[in-house]
């Protein structure tokens, strides 16, 4: 079954108490909301135009948006969007942002192990935003080192909250390609493609 969001529900409702509403205009804004917005290709003309490494980001269904890489600092990446929203990465782990509408911070067990070093259990800690709670994590990470793949099991029993996360490595250069993390109880999954110009 198909769950349409509320907001979408509250909009749409809220335009047709306007005179002269036409609902042939919610008919965009209800598809994407059910079907997902259109990707964003990324091409060997788009890469070679981008001056930076750069991130396509694509939370659940929403519009998939680029990060351009600001800065590098003790192997901390800080991606930043045009709307200044900040993602900062440790080995293609999300470790804290900046500016959404529901942040986290990693206060400890940042860190994504190396392939050699697996498998691995970790405890963190790790702080949210809106609502606002320090919650602590176990992590079970292991690894598919025949397709490149790192997983990361989680649970936190505070908010009854598990989830997994893949790390799927480019084996030459050791770097993530391409994750897909949830970072947030009230957000979807962070599916990212990560594109280097070193």
């Amino acid at each position: 079954m198909i769950k349409i969001q509320p907001y979408i529900l509250i909009i749409t409702l809220t335009m047709s108490s306007c005179s002269g509403f036409d609902y042939f205009q919610a008919a965009p804004l209800i598809k994407n909301s059910l079907m997902g917005y259109k990707d964003i290709n990324i091409s060997e003309e788009f890469y070679d135009q981008q001056e930076y490494s750069f991130a396509k980001i694509k939370v659940g269904r929403s519009s998939p948006v680029i990060l351009s890489l600001a800065f590098i600092k003790d192997g901390i990446y800080e991606w930043v969007s045009a709307d200044e929203e900040r993602i900062y990465t440790l080995n293609g782990k999300i470790i804290k942002t900046v500016g959404l509408d529901y942040n986290l911070n990693f206060l400890t067990g940042k860190n994504l192990p190396e392939f050699n070093d697996l498998p691995v259990s970790q405890s963190r800690l790790v702080e949210l935003t809106n609502p606002s709670a320090m919650i602590t994590q176990t992590a079970y990470i292991y690894e598919d080192l025949n397709a490149g793949i790192i997983y990361e099991d989680v649970k936190s029993s505070l908010l009854n909250w598990s989830y997994t996360n893949t790390y799927e490595i480019d084996l030459d250069s050791g770097l993530v390609k391409r994750s897909i993390q949830k970072i947030h109880p009230y957000l979807a999954d962070f599916d990212i493609e990560f594109f280097y110009k070193f």
